[in-house]
């Protein structure tokens, strides 16, 4: 992983790990903008990656947050619809 340099924003970023950071860095990935226009089968096929679908989309939906929020979204409120089929 010689010569990953990610970026500040992608290695503080929740749920990241420096290692996940170097091998998306490596990949071109280097900064949460990256991560965020990036699609889960990209990350999935990053080799020495080992990561699964599912944590592919976690740190996907973490880095576009900002995105959300910039648009006046709560990505943590839940979905009205969701609460109304409950009830």
């Amino acid at each position: 992983l010689k010569g990953a340099d990610p970026a500040d924003d992608l290695l503080g970023m929740d749920g990241m790990d420096e290692t996940t950071a170097k091998f998306l860095a490596i990949s071109n990935i280097k900064t949460m903008e990256d991560l965020a226009e990036a699609a889960t089968d990209e990350l999935l096929e990053i080799e020495g990656l080992n990561i699964d679908q599912e944590r592919a989309e976690s740190l996907i939906m973490t880095a576009r947050r900002p995105w959300f929020l910039e648009m006046g979204i709560d990505p943590d409120a839940e979905d009205e619809s969701e609460e109304a089929v409950e009830r």
